[in-house]
């Protein structure tokens, strides 16, 4: 089993040209194939564009323990942080 990216990955059987008998089993095969090639060129096409994004907009930082850092919240997004008084 072939996992990615922690999912496991559909197995498919390998096939030759005039595997079977049947040319449109063939047929089938082939084209269930190339686009299943098509699909991945896609999927690594659109993973490295938004890794380039990703990169993009951020810069390398490193803090030291006791480092003091300032914060941006935004209350309607963070409802987690926020402290509650009741």
């Amino acid at each position: 089993m072939k996992y990615y990216r922690g999912f496991l990955c559909p197995y498919t059987f390998p096939t030759f040209p005039k595997d079977s008998s049947v040319d449109s089993v063939d047929e089938y095969l082939s084209t269930k194939k190339e686009g299943l090639k098509r699909v991945r060129t896609y999927l690594q096409d659109a993973q490295n564009r938004m890794t380039t994004m990703a990169n993009r907009k951020g810069s390398d930082r490193s803090f030291e323990v006791k480092n003091y850092i300032y914060l941006k919240l935004q209350p309607y997004r963070q409802q987690s942080v926020i402290h509650k008084s009741s």
